[in-house]
């Protein structure tokens, strides 16, 4: 089960924003409400961040290293190799924003 969700959220985004492709990510529910809380983000380069204070509870909590754990949490965004990568642009945005520049990788 996958949610496909805007990088630079709907109520923040212009209309044209609203309705381009490259401002989504799908993620399992979990995924993508911790990025939707910045517990999580994502770089140009589309390598997957973790918050520092979840990424380092990750070795004493199980439930948290099965989620957020390096592995199984891959270090970058896995796409099909036809795929509309993310805008760069709306991936700032949320690291600026949301995320708010705490992450470890």
């Amino acid at each position: 089960m996958l949610v496909a969700s805007h990088i630079k959220p709907w109520r923040e985004s212009t209309s044209k924003e609203r309705l381009d492709p490259a401002n989504g990510l799908t993620a399992c529910p979990t995924h993508d409400a911790a990025f939707d809380t910045g517990l999580l983000t994502v770089d140009g380069r589309l390598r997957i961040h973790v918050h520092t204070d979840l990424y380092r509870r990750t070795d004493s909590d199980p439930a948290l290293h099965a989620a957020f754990g390096r592995p199984p949490l891959a270090d970058k965004l896995l796409l099909p190799s036809d795929a509309l990568p993310p805008e760069p642009a709306y991936l700032d945005w949320h690291r600026t924003h949301v995320a708010h520049g705490t992450q470890a990788t």
